[in-house]
Protein backbone atom coordinates (compact mmCIF):
# COMPACT_ATOMS: atom_id res chain seq x y z
CA UNK A 1 0.00 0.00 0.00
CA UNK A 2 2.92 2.39 1.14
CA UNK A 3 4.66 1.85 -1.79
CA UNK A 4 1.69 1.93 -4.23
CA UNK A 5 1.25 5.36 -2.97
CA UNK A 6 4.62 6.64 -2.92
CA UNK A 7 4.67 5.23 -6.93
CA UNK A 8 1.33 7.50 -7.71
CA UNK A 9 -0.74 4.13 -8.24
CA UNK A 10 -4.44 3.90 -7.53
CA UNK A 11 -4.68 2.99 -3.93
CA UNK A 12 -8.59 3.52 -3.66
CA UNK A 13 -9.11 -0.13 -4.43
CA UNK A 14 -11.34 -1.50 -1.24
CA UNK A 15 -13.05 -4.26 0.25
CA UNK A 16 -15.05 -5.15 3.27
CA UNK A 17 -12.52 -7.04 5.71
CA UNK A 18 -15.67 -8.31 7.96
CA UNK A 19 -15.92 -11.23 5.43
CA UNK A 20 -12.46 -12.69 7.23
CA UNK A 21 -12.77 -14.28 10.31
CA UNK A 22 -10.15 -12.29 12.08
CA UNK A 23 -10.88 -9.25 10.76
CA UNK A 24 -11.55 -8.11 14.39
CA UNK A 25 -7.48 -8.92 14.62
CA UNK A 26 -6.40 -6.70 11.94
CA UNK A 27 -4.63 -3.56 13.73
CA UNK A 28 -5.78 -0.32 13.60
CA UNK A 29 -2.56 0.84 11.39
CA UNK A 30 -3.03 -1.98 9.25
CA UNK A 31 -6.33 -1.50 8.50
CA UNK A 32 -6.72 0.65 5.25
CA UNK A 33 -4.00 -1.04 3.48
CA UNK A 34 -5.69 -4.45 4.00
CA UNK A 35 -8.63 -3.54 2.77
CA UNK A 36 -6.48 -1.86 -0.34
CA UNK A 37 -4.31 -5.40 -0.37
CA UNK A 38 -7.72 -7.28 -0.77
CA UNK A 39 -9.47 -5.25 -2.61
CA UNK A 40 -6.85 -4.60 -5.30
CA UNK A 41 -6.11 -8.21 -5.90
CA UNK A 42 -2.88 -8.11 -4.27
CA UNK A 43 -3.86 -10.56 -1.42
CA UNK A 44 -6.70 -13.02 -0.88
CA UNK A 45 -6.27 -15.08 2.54
CA UNK A 46 -5.94 -18.00 3.27
CA UNK A 47 -8.27 -20.92 2.30
CA UNK A 48 -9.76 -21.03 5.51
CA UNK A 49 -11.63 -17.54 5.17
CA UNK A 50 -8.45 -15.69 7.14
CA UNK A 51 -6.29 -13.12 6.78
CA UNK A 52 -4.43 -14.15 9.37
CA UNK A 53 -2.70 -10.43 10.17
CA UNK A 54 -0.30 -11.98 12.81
CA UNK A 55 0.89 -14.91 11.39
CA UNK A 56 3.61 -15.83 9.36
CA UNK A 57 4.20 -15.21 6.13
CA UNK A 58 5.95 -17.26 3.70
CA UNK A 59 8.15 -17.15 1.35
CA UNK A 60 5.61 -18.52 -1.66
CA UNK A 61 2.40 -16.00 -0.14
CA UNK A 62 5.10 -13.04 -0.73
CA UNK A 63 5.77 -14.51 -4.23
CA UNK A 64 2.25 -14.01 -4.72
CA UNK A 65 1.63 -11.28 -3.27
CA UNK A 66 4.30 -9.64 -5.45
CA UNK A 67 3.16 -11.08 -8.74
CA UNK A 68 -0.45 -10.16 -8.03
CA UNK A 69 1.03 -6.80 -7.35
CA UNK A 70 2.93 -6.78 -10.55
CA UNK A 71 -0.01 -8.09 -12.53
CA UNK A 72 -2.56 -5.28 -11.52
CA UNK A 73 0.58 -2.78 -12.02
CA UNK A 74 1.00 -4.15 -15.68
CA UNK A 75 -3.09 -4.26 -15.82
Amino acid sequence: YQYAKYAGGDVSATCDLSIYKDAAVISSYAVTPMRWACGAGVMNGRTSGELDPRGTLIYQEAQQMIANYGTMEAG
